[in-house]
């Protein structure tokens, strides 16, 4: 009898310590994915202002004044992933609008601002895909965790739903390059 005790605490002493690792792991997990967030959504801001910049480049540019630039899309802290995919692909959008523009105004493409905004573009550009992988990477192994059994249960205990991936329209990035 005493032989059954000892082996159901052991039993009931490992379920514990897989529960109380599973639960940390989920945690580390969401924690990781929130600073991914906060990163990501900085990055589409600081693009956001060089695209502003350049839009006023544009609009101050003679040549360009006859064209009608779109509007920005709204950015704020604290986007969901549908939000900020949504405007990453607005942003690209309109960025590939402005080249195009300044592609039929030499002006505007051999000025040296126009040049140094569209470098910071780019380079933010590559923050941003490192960024998403990173994010993505994370997100999948944390949804991964919260829809297979037996961490299913515990992701269901503590209330922790699957995350959205950052995938914004791959579409206009193949058709145009910085």
């Amino acid at each position: 009898m005493m032989i059954v005790l000892v082996i159901a605490l052991i039993l009931i002493f490992l379920v514990v310590c897989w529960y109380i690792s599973t639960g940390n792991r989920l945690h580390t997990l969401n924690v990781k994915l929130n600073t991914s967030e906060t990163t990501l959504e900085a990055i589409l801001i600081r693009r956001s202002g060089l695209v502003i910049q350049l839009l006023e480049l544009c609009r101050n540019c003679p040549a360009c004044a006859a064209h009608a630039l779109p509007l920005l899309p709204p950015l704020h802290p604290g986007m969901s992933m549908v939000e900020c995919n949504h405007a990453d692909t607005q942003l690209w959008a309109l960025a590939r609008h402005i080249y195009t523009l300044a592609k039929t105004h030499p002006a505007l493409y051999a000025n040296m601002c126009y040049r140094e905004l569209k470098l910071g573009i780019r380079d933010l550009e590559e923050q941003l895909q490192s960024a998403r992988q990173r994010y993505n990477s994370t997100a999948s192994v944390y949804n991964r965790l919260l829809t297979h059994f037996p961490s299913q249960a515990v992701g269901q205990h503590l209330h922790l739903a699957p995350r959205d991936l950052f995938q914004p329209d791959g579409t206009a990035r193949q058709q145009a390059r910085l």
